[in-house]
């Protein structure tokens, strides 16, 4: 990074950077190329073809494998969530031909939800399974952030984009509740879920289209849009679910950032602990965009006990936050 600095003529600025990197919370993370890849200035054209055909490659052996764990021959739908390139048609059809799937068979790809998009892509599974609760769905959240940074600007989004972001990508199967595998297995149940949107908050996050790619557009108050507002909202949803904000075990919080994690703990009143799988999966990944929050979820879930509540929330342009309502492990009704 100080490299790249200096060869665009901001080597004055090298020491408020490494102390930007230093103080982001992140001490690892993955990158589909290498470092001078990464910073090299190219096309939107080149860089989305890198994208395309790493999203397939990966989208496949991520599918197989993660079909093969559930011992899941067929589904009824497959959600794909990426937002840091673009491919028609989307990478779930790659899959569906590789792996056999189908013929009848749901395809729903997400690509506007931002980091939002796993959590998205978890909600519209529960729909679907909702309507079809004999089937099942595969749900994928895979990004390459890396390929979206912009070797020609050193402004602050840009810096804090290398910073945070890294590369990679989840999947997982959820089961409807009359699905013949369902009661096989002790697993969490995906209980409900809410998509919340804040208005006049369009510019809090998102991308520009521009030549050299997606240019990241992160609003440095977006922090300050979660206060007075989160807390409510969570109360309001699982009342109606019949539980109060305390009855929360674990969280599953997508990690946008340190500050957006400070503001979350304090809006909400979270111990360091009940914090641990966001800002661990910040520390050990980096912030994956909409693979974050799967990530996340992972661990959360790991800790919760049966039967115990954890809540899920998603952060995505628009403003959006995305809810869910998780039940610890224990076998099918």
């Amino acid at each position: 990074m100080v490299a790249w600095l200096e060869s665009v003529g901001a080597g004055s600025d090298t020491r408020a950077v490494e102390r930007l990197f230093s103080r982001a919370g992140v001490e690892r993370r993955a990158s589909l190329q290498p470092l001078r890849e990464v910073f090299r200035d190219d096309a939107f054209a080149n860089r989305n073809a890198v994208y395309r055909e790493a999203m397939i490659e990966t989208g496949i052996a991520l599918s197989r494998r993660t079909l093969a764990n559930a011992g899941m021959p067929q589904i009824g739908l497959i959600v794909s969530s990426s937002c840091t390139g673009f491919m028609i048609p989307a990478v779930d059809a790659y899959i569906a031909n590789a792996l056999a799937l189908g013929p009848r068979l749901a395809r729903l790809p997400i690509t506007e939800s931002g980091c939002a998009g796993g959590a998205v892509a978890l909600s519209r599974a529960h729909d679907f399974l909702s309507a079809h609760p004999e089937s099942a769905a595969l749900v994928l959240a895979i990004e390459f952030s890396s390929l979206t940074f912009q070797a020609r600007e050193t402004n602050v989004t840009n810096l804090v984009a290398a910073a945070l972001f890294a590369d990679g990508g989840s999947a997982t199967v959820l089961l409807g509740h009359r699905h013949p595998m369902a009661s096989a297995c002790a697993r969490p149940a995906l209980v409900a879920t809410a998509s919340c949107f804040l208005p006049d908050t369009l510019g809090a996050m998102g991308y520009d289209v521009i030549e050299t790619g997606l240019r990241l557009v992160l609003d440095k108050r977006l922090p300050d849009f979660l206060r007075g507002r989160l807390k409510p909202l969570i109360e309001e949803f699982v009342k109606e679910h019949g539980l109060g904000f305390d009855d929360l075990r674990t969280f599953a919080i997508h990690p946008g950032g340190r500050r957006v994690l400070d503001v979350a703990s304090e809006e909400l009143g979270l111990s360091a602990e009940q914090l641990e799988p966001s800002r661990s999966v910040l520390r050990d990944h980096g912030n994956l965009s909409s693979a974050t929050f799967m990530f996340v979820l992972e661990r959360a879930l790991a800790i919760t006990p049966p039967d115990d509540a954890c809540l899920g929330i998603g952060f995505g342009p628009g403003f959006a936050i995305e809810l869910s309502l998780w039940r610890g492990s224990r076998r099918s009704d």
